[in-house]
């Protein structure tokens, strides 16, 4: 993946090849597009693309690198011009190289080099590890279903399946979550998703500096941004509005009345939720049961139930 294109297993095999006297090319993403945004593909994060081309240089018995999801030669790319800047000057250093990548964009130059860092950074907080599930992200549904979030893990019959890939994420099953793996995935896309709304800022604020060259392609970079924040913060709700939900179920399940500050909580994250979401129900009914009659609604929402992927293969945390 792009925010991690080493595994133990590849070093050991560049490693073992070397040996023997076998070259090996390793294939990498090399532009914006990848399998874990698909399908959006004007998302900028050059240093993520910098950070693992010298990760992947570093490794003993690697003679060269290509593409392997494919590059788009027609739209403006700054991490393919990342990538060409690094084959040329492998041993540029990271403000080195975002000054030099920002300067066509004029008086623009000095605001995109925060917008690159913070989008980079957002990419490598967001918790692509947690689930193969979780990428393609811009295939997640942000109105997600109502039941108990889960991690839905995927385990195929293959020989990496069956052996690299539990090292790479943490859920290959669809199990029932320990609260604390749920709240990890929570905070690491919370605070991916703030690094998104500071690039945003950011973003807008110098649409009308950018050079001409590159407005169409930087509209869609904002306005695809918006939406992986937007699915981002859809698994920062859920996630905790089930943690908040067992944590209040689990007191009246003893006979002790839940604090005004965990209802009150509950309440403000299903309103920012709604939100999110931009339509009104099915949170609109939630917020009402909640009001009216708190234990029925520990009764009806955010329970563990047996439907599966019921909002489309790529939205983590809906059963």
């Amino acid at each position: 993946m792009s925010t991690m294109p080493v595994d133990r297993w590849f070093k050991n095999v560049c490693n073992l090849a070397s040996q023997r006297g076998i070259p090996v090319v390793g294939e990498t993403f090399l532009g914006g597009a990848s399998e874990e945004l698909e399908p959006y593909r004007y998302l900028a994060y050059p240093l993520v693309t910098l950070h693992g081309l010298r990760t992947f240089a570093a490794v003993a018995g690697l003679k060269g690198m290509k593409e392997y999801y494919g590059l788009i030669p027609t739209i403006d790319d700054p991490n393919l011009r990342m990538t060409g800047l690094f084959f040329a000057h492998p041993g540029i250093d990271d403000e080195t190289a975002l000054e030099t990548l920002a300067a066509p964009y004029g008086a623009a130059r000095s605001d995109m080099v925060r917008f690159w860092k913070l989008t980079s950074e957002a990419m490598e907080l967001f918790p692509w590890d947690a689930s193969w599930f979780i990428r393609e992200i811009g295939r997640s549904n942000p109105v997600h279903s109502m039941s108990a979030a889960v991690l839905r893990g995927l385990q195929a019959h293959t020989p990496a399946w069956a052996s690299t890939r539990h090292a790479i994420f943490m859920k290959t099953d669809s199990n029932e979550d320990d609260s604390w793996m749920l709240e990890d995935v929570q905070l690491r896309c919370d605070l991916a998703a703030e690094r998104m709304g500071q690039a945003l800022e950011i973003g807008h604020r110098i649409e009308t500096r950018m050079p001409q060259q590159f407005q169409a392609d930087y509209a869609e970079d904002l306005r695809q941004l918006t939406g992986f924040k937007q699915r981002t913060l859809a698994y920062v709700y859920h996630l905790r509005e089930t943690n908040l939900a067992r944590m209040m179920r689990g007191l009246r399940e003893k006979g002790q009345p839940v604090p005004d500050g965990m209802r009150q909580e509950m309440t403000a994250v299903l309103k920012a939720d709604q939100q999110n979401e931009g339509e009104a129900e099915p949170i609109g009914a939630a917020l009402t049961m909640l009001a009216a009659d708190q234990d029925a609604f520990l009764k009806t929402y955010f329970l563990v139930t047996s439907d599966k992927a019921s909002k489309g293969g790529f939205t983590l945390t809906s059963r």
